[in-house]
């Protein structure tokens, strides 16, 4: 599962599917939200 992550061939067939709202979100921004929620 290791190997698949890190090749891409898990997240393949949702790239090829054209979901680029999963590649909008950066970590960095989620973090920041979710820190905010969290400690509300």
């Amino acid at each position: 599962m290791g190997s698949a992550l890190r090749s891409g061939k898990m997240a393949e067939e949702i790239y090829k599917a054209g979901y680029p709202e999963f590649c909008k979100t950066k970590i960095e921004e989620f973090a920041n939200v979710f820190a905010a929620v969290y400690n509300s």
